[in-house]
């Protein structure tokens, strides 16, 4: 049985001046600092605007109530009025004599707001209280209205409202005293802490415009709380804001500092990388013979996480050693499985980062492995890709090949140096590269360059693997090429040890 341990894919950088490294970090090390800052002000800003809105919601209700309560104190004034017209309104046909003259000043007289009660026939005004048989000069459409009036004038130095009741076809008018209205208006005021205006029309933009059901006239306010008005009422809650807005910020900071090495590190300690296989197969026979070893973090909020999204970090923190041979570890106890089920010859294949190999402690443990593998009559093989071979010095491709480690040269075809690195690998596989599988035989020259890659491997006496392939096609059109083995979803995506076990 044979162990591929394939390099991990390194991204090559160009290294940034001085100048731009410091600028970078500059904006790294600000962005840090004032990302949490933001999110606390937002987080404050959301609160208060909420908070705000609430509010002036429920003093916007207080106030329509209590103009409501205000609108209700004005009409039982009006009532009374309206009750004294309706008496008034039992003699307007009659003439406007000293009997009917005492009747209405009698009724004047029943209410302290009252200025006059008046009766208006034909248009013209017949009887009043205040001004007798004489006319007052009043011109106002109240005279001939067919429905309840109200006007406010200025007579005799005093200001009044005078509210036309129309009655079979006649009107009776009572004259209230405006500075009974607004006394009233100026107690609520005062009470409500509310400037409030009575109107005898509508206006088109106040704050707040409620309207009488009896009467035609309306209370409007067209002021509203401040923000010294909502401090007053909200410190308390404003000051619970600032203190959860302060929790928030440490908290922020706190999960800073958790870097994503930190995070890759505790999952690194508690075993969140497994490996997953994803099969080999004989095109010839279209028996498996191998896999490759695949690395997956187990997250246990996430799920399984792809290594695209760790690997990076992985490597360029220095912890791609120590999650590899983790991973090691899980390979060897599935190999002493495999074993236990199975004898048949097998290759696996992991990944292995090419300048990891430089640590000498951690060669010393890939050397390990691979003795321990041997017991099991396991050989390892290590795949190098042929752009990344150059990173590995000789002195430690020597040492690996005494163990009795089989290398591979990954995405051959690929690079500028192809004999030299057949030459300096001297690999027991060639393996080519998903990009030249996934145009062959649309017309390209993908077709060429796999038929000269096994036209040198049988010429080296080296087999070909053919890696991405997915489609019946494909595996068809590499068979009649000659190339050996293949993998790709075609066959199987990278799947758990068990699920693997059920494919052989």
């Amino acid at each position: 049985m044979s162990v591929w341990l394939f390099p991990a894919e390194i991204i090559s950088e160009e290294r940034p001046s001085g100048r731009s490294v410091q600028q970078h970090e500059l904006i790294m090390s600000v962005t840090k600092k004032i990302t949490p800052i933001m999110l606390v002000l937002l987080f404050l800003l959301a609160g208060v605007l909420t908070s705000w809105q609430q509010w002036d919601r429920e003093g916007q209700l207080v106030r329509e109530h209590a103009i409501n309560s205000l609108i209700e104190e004005i009409d039982t004034i009006f009532d009374d009025v309206n009750t004294l017209a309706v008496l008034a309104s039992a003699n307007i046909q009659e003439d406007c004599t000293d009997d009917l003259l005492r009747k209405l000043r009698l009724l004047t007289a029943s209410g302290e707001k009252i200025r006059s009660v008046s009766i208006i026939r034909n248009g013209e005004w017949n009887c009043s209280s205040l001004e007798g048989r004489e006319s007052p000069g009043i011109v106002s459409r109240g005279t001939t209205t067919h429905s309840l009036m109200i006007e406010q004038l200025y007579r005799l130095k005093t200001e009044m409202y005078i509210l036309y009741f129309p009655f079979q076809g006649q009107v009776v008018a009572v004259a209230v005293y405006k500075a009974a209205i607004d006394k009233i208006l100026m107690d609520f005021s005062r009470k409500a802490n509310i400037d409030v205006h009575f109107l005898l029309y509508p206006e088109k933009h106040p704050f707040v415009q409620m309207a009488s059901q009896n009467y035609p006239f309306w209370i409007v306010t067209d002021s509203q709380d401040g923000l010294a008005d909502y401090v007053r009422d909200n410190h308390y809650l404003l000051i619970l804001f600032v203190l959860l807005s302060l929790l928030l910020y440490f908290h922020l900071r706190r999960v800073q500092r958790i870097s994503p090495i930190k995070i890759l590190q505790r999952a690194i300690n508690n075993d969140e990388f497994v490996p997953f296989y994803q099969p080999v197969v004989e095109l010839a026979s279209g028996k498996i013979v191998g896999a490759e070893v695949l690395a997956r973090w187990n997250h246990p909020e996430q799920g399984i996480i792809p290594p695209n999204e760790f690997i990076h970090t992985a490597e360029h923190s220095g912890l791609i050693n120590a999650l590899t041979l983790k991973l090691l570890t899980q390979v060897e106890a599935n190999m002493r499985c495999f074993r236990d089920h199975c004898d048949m010859p097998f290759h696996i294949g992991i990944n292995v980062p090419p300048l990891s190999l430089e640590d000498n402690e951690f060669t010393d443990a890939i050397i390990a492995f691979i003795q321990r593998m041997n017991l099991f009559h396991i050989d390892v093989m290590i795949e190098i890709t042929e752009r990344q071979q150059n990173l590995i010095r000789e002195s430690v491709l020597k040492r690996l090949k005494e163990t009795g480690a089989a290398l591979a040269l990954d995405d051959f075809g690929t690079g500028y140096s192809n004999y030299a690195a057949l030459q300096r690998i001297s690999p027991r596989f060639l393996k080519v590269d998903k990009m030249f599988i996934d145009y062959l035989g649309k017309g390209g020259v993908s077709d060429s360059i796999i038929s000269n890659i096994v036209h040198l491997s049988e010429l080296a006496r080296i087999p070909v693997v053919a890696e991405g392939i997915e489609s019946e096609e494909q595996m068809e059109r590499l068979r009649r090429m000659d190339v050996s083995f293949g993998q790709g979803y075609l066959f199987s995506k990278p799947i758990p040890f068990n699920a693997f076990l059920h494919l052989l």
